[in-house]
């Protein structure tokens, strides 16, 4: 909410929502259609570093509560010297944060419409 607040507060002094408002749009609209779009990007950005992060995370509390999951089997692993199996963790977690960041690029597109996805696959302003 800190994030939202903080980007809504940078961009409502923008020109493109003075210019909506003196077209006519009613203050909610100006806040929720234009700015709120615009003000979502540093948020989205934040939120899909973090994803990330929650499943390196997973490894300390899965062998806190003794829970079974990826996390207590990457300790195991490095603990058991069974590099293989920790080598296909490292890549299930490094899959994850390619699938994050590709996530992040399509809500790029969906919230701004500024950004474009081309046809060669390459994100551009």
């Amino acid at each position: 909410m800190k994030m939202v607040r903080t980007s809504l507060i940078e961009v409502l002094p923008s020109e493109f929502l003075n210019l909506a408002r003196a077209k006519g749009a009613s203050e909610r609209r100006v806040t929720y259609r234009h700015a709120l779009r615009v003000g979502l990007i540093p948020v989205i950005t934040i939120i899909m570093l973090d994803l990330p992060t929650l499943i390196s995370g997973a490894a300390v509390v899965e062998n806190v509560f003794n829970w079974e999951g990826l996390g207590r089997l990457a300790v195991y692993s490095a603990q058991s010297r069974n590099y293989p199996l920790l080598l296909v963790i490292i890549l299930i977690i490094s899959a994850f944060v390619v699938v994050a960041n590709f996530l992040a690029d399509l809500l790029y597109t969906i919230v701004d419409p500024r950004v474009k996805i081309h046809r060669k696959g390459i994100l551009r302003q």
